[in-house]
């Protein structure tokens, strides 16, 4: 029989609330048996107050279907702020039905602004501090406001039964309740265009009330509104507003039906507290003598506080409720060591890269001040600073006099070191600990394999996307820069998904890149949310277009292309008016071509690498149009992306096959692409290992050719020169950094350069995902796993492993929407023993390779498999399938097909 569990609710668990009229559910189905899948299933919702015995909101009936993931809610409109629970059951292959499943719950938001009841308040303070980041020329004085906190006096009776408080800031923003925190969140409400969209949050504060008196507070900081964003000092701050503001509404139900509301209104009061600063990119001034004992519990005194201005209008933003996971505090690290510099200040090696802030215990004299600095490296000892431009990585704290915990609250630092300077006394490892915060999203994948280099590798990938998944994918997470870069997101983006769950955090962040469009003329920016918005590049425009495919891919998502639909069309449109003669070298804009090459000498011609990107934009719009039911989309789109190879090829290609520009990456992009033409095929692969021979097997892409020189020369035929670039340790190389004990991905070949040196002063991040986005390639090739060629979902499992004589074994799982898939294979004297775990609910093709298949050996699971001369495959069920077979021979490249 099968079991229900992992009931999500627009990719989201546990009770969440969405501003969705028609949210979808999903679960997974398990069985411990093996070829076990799901015939059918039963959707039932009721109001969260009923029974699942009384009169349901929705009940889907009994519905045939084996799918369990992207289920549309059918039943009436959901109502402002209602409350629903739901389960599901489902029957088997055999018609045996489950038990039902644990309820799970959504509530629904305001749906409306008319639906609010609270207004924005604002305290102004007369206080203002410049900015500490340097160097100064280039910084401009914006002057930073100190966070205010806010409070108000209420009273209830004891016989309310539920509160819930939904809270937004134009700004960032935390609450308290009778001195307790609300929720666990960080850096609320997080960044979108606040012109456009504003994001709130809900709590359930049942517990945090008491009969009588209660006192409701906030500390507003000014955030991504009003702080400094971005590496443009002449707009370097206060982007979208230059006063933070506030809005609260909290609502205490009663068991009559009545509901209270206590609002943020005109019985606010504000004042100054220990904050002087509090600012993202420029750290924490906190002077311990300004702290206001008590002030957000009952019986404080305020009548010092100033009053709060209430605006009279919510403005034309959409308030939305946040539709993915918060900013959370999700590890605690201790130091790896502590020790003096040559300075006389402590440095603290925390051994591993992170995004977050650090919480010192220090006991001094009053008003002794204390700095904490934090750098991404060391440099002759010190901590290294100089790359992060105008950001400060440093926080300082004044000390009120004995025993005190410190930690900052509304700025952001990214490090692996930290140089706390005039700290009084010995400072010792347990006296400071880091705090790694980023977007809570679950993790996704494992590799591991004999080379523990690569393992490290894979590793070094999943500690980068943390650390700049921050609301926003962001470019970095150090220095003043930040930007959600679509381009650096969609070179990534596969490996991003492969490594950590990003269905519901790049729902939101594709709402991020169409609220941008809105000051495009409705086409796509190089980042999204932007406070400086401009038309985006090939490759980075075009993450509009490859983003959505890849969600599709690997989530089954449609509604998020039906919602980029006409942005996506929009983009395409404005390329071919550019190019009618199709050949894209017109309206490039910004231009990045394939950014930051080793070396600096970005070879690969423009519209080469413009008009392949262009092919493979309309590959995925067709292929995206045919599975959301567009047809004559399809059609266009299909005729297309024929034309553009064929203009591709009579254009770049000689006749012997040389590909003009002659780089790894025009060969790496037209292979992945699709674009060699398939009597090219074997001398355009003798020119693409020409072009790794002439660069000593060293790899020499940049942004845009990173993922694909991988699983390209795969196709090609090439996969032993795959291995022989991925397990290369010479600089430059992937493995090259992990050697000079690296624990995330650089921004540069070359951060440090061959002598270990740090090679640019100026750009030159310590994390940055995209040369990690090679990872793909272990997961859908050395592993092997993938949806088959035109479904998403990952439902019809492809698994094709790619064993290599450099490695003895390699495994990869992959947590799908349907379960985990585990792909393992090891070297057995002259054999490989292949082990993959099918999750139930879904199927797999299951192909080896082999240099002999009669040597081919099944020694579990069950499977009909047909063999080949060198292929051994079938069509499989869930379950465990452990498999034996000689290693396959390479393949010559002109047998192989691009997809």
């Amino acid at each position: 029989m099968l079991s229900v569990i992992d009931l999500r609710c627009e990719y989201l668990e546990g009770d969440v609330v969405l501003d969705e009229l028609v949210p979808r559910l999903s679960w997974q189905v398990h069985s411990p048996a093996a070829g076990q899948w799901q015939s059918a299933y039963e959707i039932v919702v009721v109001n969260s107050a009923d029974s699942f015995s009384d009169e349901p909101v929705w009940s889907s009936g009994r519905v045939t279907s084996s799918q369990t993931t992207q289920i549309v809610y059918g039943g009436p409109a959901p109502k402002p702020l209602q409350e629903y629970k739901w389960r599901v059951r489902v029957f088997d292959q055999d018609g045996v039905e489950s038990d039902w499943s644990q309820p799970s719950r959504w509530g629904t938001g305001f749906l409306d602004n008319s639906n609010w009841s609270a207004s924005w308040i604002q305290c102004v303070n007369e206080w203002s501090i410049a900015p500490p980041g340097g160097p100064y020329e280039r910084q401009n004085w914006l002057m930073l406001s100190p966070p205010m906190h806010l409070r108000r006096n209420f009273d209830i009776d004891d016989s309310y039964t539920k509160a819930t408080v939904y809270a937004t800031a134009r700004g960032v923003y935390q609450l308290s309740i009778n001195g307790q925190r609300v929720g666990d969140h960080e850096l609320s409400p997080g960044w979108t265009d606040y012109a456009v969209r504003q994001q709130y949050q809900a709590f359930d504060v049942t517990d945090h009330l008491q009969s009588g008196p209660n006192t409701l507070g906030a500390i507003l900081g000014e955030g991504w509104y009003a702080g400094m964003v971005g590496f443009n000092q002449k707009q370097a701050g206060g982007h979208w507003g230059k006063i933070p503001q506030l809005l609260v509404e909290l609502h205490i139900e009663y068991g009559d039906g009545r509901v209270r509301r206590i609002c943020t209104d005109e019985l606010w009061k504000g004042s100054m507290g220990p904050r002087i600063r509090s600012d993202i990119l420029q750290g924490e001034l906190y002077i311990s003598s300004g702290e206001i004992d008590g002030w957000d519990t009952v019986g404080y005194d305020d009548s010092n506080w100033k009053p709060v201005t209430v605006l009279p209008e919510l403005g034309p933003a959409c308030l939305v409720a946040e539709p993915a996971p918060p900013i959370r505090v999700t590890r605690t690290l201790a130091p790896k060591s502590v020790s003096r510099s040559g300075s006389g200040s402590w440095i603290i090696d925390f051994g591993e890269y992170v995004s977050g802030v650090t919480e010192l215990e220090v006991d001094g004299e009053p008003g002794t001040p204390v700095a904490i600095r934090h750098g991404e490296w060391l440099k002759n000892g010190e901590v290294y600073t100089d790359n992060l431009h105008t950001a400060s990585p440093t926080d300082i704290v004044l000390l009120r006099g004995g025993l005190q915990r410190y930690r900052p609250l509304f700025t952001q630092h990214a490090f692996q070191f930290v140089e706390v300077t005039n700290y009084p006394g010995e400072l010792t490892v347990d006296r400071i600990t880091a705090l790694q915060f980023h977007t809570d999203f679950r993790g996704a994948g494992e590799f591991e394999c004999s080379d523990p280099l690569l393992t490290q590798l894979v590793q070094n990938v999943d500690r980068t996307l943390r650390s700049n998944s921050m609301s926003i994918p962001t470019c970095e997470p150090a220095r003043d820069e930040r930007m959600a870069y679509v381009g650096d997101a969609q070179f990534a983006s596969a490996t991003a998904m492969y490594v950590r769950d990003h269905s519901a955090f790049y729902t939101k962040w594709m709402r991020d890149i169409l609220d941008t469009t809105r000051s495009l003329e409705g086409l796509f920016a190089n980042a999204a949310p932007t406070p400086y918005p401009d038309e985006g590049a090939p490759g980075w425009g075009d993450g509009g277009v490859v983003i959505p495919w890849t969600m599709y891919r690997f989530y089954g998502d449609t509604r998020v292309i039906d919602e980029m639909w006409d942005a996506m069309g929009a983009w395409m449109s404005s390329i071919y008016d550019a190019n009618p003669d199709l050949i894209r070298k017109h309206r490039l804009n910004s231009d990045f071509n394939d950014w930051l090459v080793p070396g600096g000498a970005d070879q690969t011609p423009h519209a080469v690498l413009a008009t392949a990107w262009w092919a493979w934009c309309a590959r995925l719009m067709a292929e995206m149009a045919e599975v959301t039911g567009r047809s004559a989309d399809e059609a266009h789109y299909r005729d297309l992306a024929s034309s553009l190879a064929r203009t591709f090829a009579d254009t770049f290609f000689d006749s012997d096959g040389r590909l003009e520009g002659d780089t790894q990456t025009v060969y790496a992009m037209a292979f992945r692409m699709g674009l060699v033409p398939k009597e090219l095929k074997a001398a355009a692969a003798k020119h693409f290992e020409a072009s790794l021979e002439r660069e000593s097997y060293s790899v020499r892409v940049g942004f845009a050719g990173v993922g694909f020189i991988l699983p390209a020369l795969h196709e090609a035929g090439l996969t032993h020169l795959a291995y022989r670039l991925l397990l290369n340790q010479s600089f430059p190389s992937w493995l090259y950094p992990v050697t000079r004990g690296a624990t995330t991905i650089w921004e540069r070949w070359d951060t440090l350069d061959a002598d270990g040196q740090i090679s640019h002063e100026t750009m030159n991040a310590f994390s940055l995902v995209v040369l990690g986005s090679a990872v793909e390639w272990l997961y859908r090739g050395v592993a092997g796993i993938e949806s088959v060629e035109g479904a998403g979902g990952m439902q019809q499992l492809a698994i094709s492993p790619v064993p290599g004589p450099e490695l003895s074994w390699a495994q990869a799982t992959h947590r799908t929407p349907h379960g985990v898939v585990t792909s393992r294979w090891e070297g057995e004297d002259d054999m490989i023993r292949y082990t993959f775990d099918v999750p139930t609910n879904a199927q797999a093709l299951i192909t080896i390779r082999t240099s002999d298949s009669a040597k081919f050996q099944e020694l579990s699971g069950k499977a009909e498999w047909t063999t080949t001369a060198d292929t051994v495959f079938a069509h499989v069920r869930s379950g465990r399938f452990e498999l034996r077979a000689p290693a396959a021979q390479p393949e010559p490249a002109d047998l192989v097909t691009a997809e």
